[in-house]
Order: C-alpha cells, then structure tokens, then sequence
C-alpha cells in the first residue's frame, strides 16, 4: 500500500494517456490493455458497437472484478466523440 500510495515512479513518459489510464486503473491487477481501450474507443466512435457492448469486452479481462461498469459506459460516451478516426 506504500507504493500505491506515493504515487507514480519511473518513467512516467512511458505511461498512456490519462484518459486511457481512466479505464486501465479500474482493475486492480491492470489486465485491461491500453490498446484494447484505443480499439473499443473506435468502434464506439464508428457505431460498431454500442457503449455496454465496448463496456463488457474491456471488462472481460478483469480478474479481480473491480471494473466498474457503469463508471466504464459513462466514460466511453465522454470519449467517444473526441477521438478521431484514422484508417490503419
């Protein structure tokens, strides 16, 4: 609990952006993947999936079952109109 609470140590360049650490930090073990979060942003973004469909496939990996699910649709419908949608 010392560590957790000092903050963050080492190279804090390589971390996500804060918005994507929104949804990575809701599982205590850090099993939900920054890429995936990228991923199910778009296809939120393009209307590939709805926002509780995007919700249950990030919280899929979670092991220890402190996603917060509704926190997690809640952030989707705030992010989704920000990103921008590139092709590959």
């Amino acid at each position: 609990m010392v560590n957790l609470s000092l903050g963050i140590h080492g190279r804090k360049d390589l971390l996500p952006p804060v918005d994507i650490r929104e949804f990575t930090t809701m599982c205590g073990h850090c099993v939900v993947s920054p890429l995936r979060v990228r991923d199910i942003t778009r296809r939120v973004k393009t209307g590939k999936v709805n926002e509780w469909e995007g919700n249950l496939v990030l919280a899929e990996p979670c092991v220890c079952g402190f996603y917060n699910p509704h926190r997690s649709v809640e952030l989707l419908r705030g992010k989704a109109p920000l990103y921008t949608v590139d092709r590959w």
